[in-house]
């Protein structure tokens, strides 16, 4: 089921590091004509291209100018959905009514903050029509458990309340069902409908009108793997981690139903039923993982298996092997050093505050490396090594009262080296 996407956060635009350009501002419901209390509905193409310096691009606004001064806050107040990549569709309700038969100038402005970054001005000539409600439904088809009755949320933009009628076309049968507005999103309304059987339904609010098909849900859980991909080849026998994203079922996932296994050799060696969710910060991040501890080299099979409440089932079967870490070949990699109460005044050189410093290390031997054991540094003349558990380490060096060279660089159980990182530090 394809699911209507109402976003009140425009998160793609406010984006650090990067600068936006307007490439495109259209609107594409109306040409010459325009009704009394007109929706706006506005296509944005636009590019986001890198900047030299960090910059927070926010409290992004769209003026629109005609008999009165309407202000949309495409951060807080506005209805807006993502076509493509790079490409919104706006809709922009007018709320004082136009006086009708006459001409009425309009100036559309898109600002960030008190930037302007696109301006248009247009001509309208004002009909006696009235802009009827826009249901804002973009699929024509859902399913629905068979086993329980469960609540579908639906939206229309309106500047004023509107009965809903529901109805089933082959019984003849017209629910009406009650909207609410959504009183932080301008024109924004709202309501909720439970489908008690399969069939084709209309919707019909004011004299817009959407059909849709209601079929049971004949379709299994969807979740894919990220980790281990399959064939995957393993070089350490400690934190194997197996990771995928959160399933996603109309009816539900029925977490006492669902499993993982994990068989070496055809026998079991990790079960996990019921597969309750894993992840305490899943809601945050959509994803599921584990790690298994102390298995043995060889070759592995594991199977996820998800079942909705309706009996649909998906299962995920893939391999790997572990080997030796001698036969690893891949170096590892320093992911971030940061120096603790210091000033960076270029890619490699900071300004301490003091000559004592503390400098945090973060390295990974990737997903299937053999891991990383130790990691060496090089203060002037002076080699230091340290053994490594997990994946960031803290080192504490002294430096002179002059500019000291810092080298760092970390070493896995192969003796595979990573790149040496060159810090200049000066008091």
């Amino acid at each position: 089921m394809k699911k209507n996407i109402l976003l009140i956060s425009i998160l793609l635009l406010t984006t650090k590091s990067f600068g936006i350009t307007i490439k495109e501002f259209k609107i594409v419901n109306y040409f010459h004509k325009i009704p009394t209390n007109p929706i706006f509905i506005v296509d944005v193409n636009y590019e986001i291209e890198k900047e030299k310096h960090e910059k927070h691009h926010s409290h992004l606004v769209i003026l629109v100018e005609g008999t009165k001064k309407e202000k949309f806050n495409i951060e807080q107040n506005t209805i807006f959905q993502i076509k493509t990549n790079n490409n919104l569709r706006i809709f922009l309700p007018i709320f004082s009514k136009l006086p009708k038969n006459t001409n009425q100038k309009f100036s559309f402005k898109l600002l960030e903050n008190s930037k302007v970054l696109f301006e248009t001005n247009t001509t309208f000539y004002v009909s006696d029509v009235i802009q009827e409600p826009i249901i804002l439904l973009d699929y024509n088809e859902i399913e629905i458990p068979k086993s329980y009755q469960k609540q579908y949320n639906f939206f229309f933009v309106s500047q004023t309340p509107q009965n809903v009628f529901v109805i089933n076309t082959k019984e003849g049968k017209t629910n009406t069902v009650k909207s609410s507005k959504l009183e932080k999103i301008k024109g924004l309304h709202s309501f909720s409908y439970k489908f008690d059987k399969e069939g084709e339904y209309k919707i019909l609010i004011g004299k817009s009108e959407k059909t849709i098909t209601v079929n049971y849900d004949k379709t299994p859980p969807i979740f894919n793997i990220i980790t281990p991909t399959n064939n995957s080849i393993f070089y350490r026998t400690k934190k194997i981690q197996i990771k995928w994203t959160d399933p996603i079922d109309t009816s539900g996932i029925n977490f006492q139903k669902s499993s993982l296994y994990i068989r070496k050799n055809s026998k079991v060696i990790t079960n996990i039923s019921p597969l309750i969710s894993l992840n305490r910060e899943s809601s945050i991040t959509p994803y599921e993982t584990i790690y298994i501890e102390n298995l043995e080299e060889g070759e592995y099979e594991y199977c996820i298996e998800y079942s909705d409440y309706e009996g649909n089932k998906t299962n995920v079967v893939n391999y790997f092997k572990i080997l030796p870490p001698s036969e690893d070949k891949e170096k590892p990699i320093i992911k971030n050093i940061h120096v603790e109460n210091s000033k960076r005044v270029s890619e490699n050189k900071y300004l301490l505050k003091s000559t004592n410093v503390y400098i945090f290390v973060e390295f990974t031997d990737g997903e299937y490396g053999s891991g990383v054991k130790s990691i060496h540094y090089k203060v002037n003349d002076k080699i230091f090594s340290d053994n490594t558990f997990g994946d960031n380490k803290y080192i504490s060096i002294t430096t002179e009262s002059k500019e000291t060279q810092l080298m760092i660089w970390v070493e896995d159980y192969n003796n595979n080296v990573s790149e040496t990182n060159v810090l200049m530090l000066k008091p």
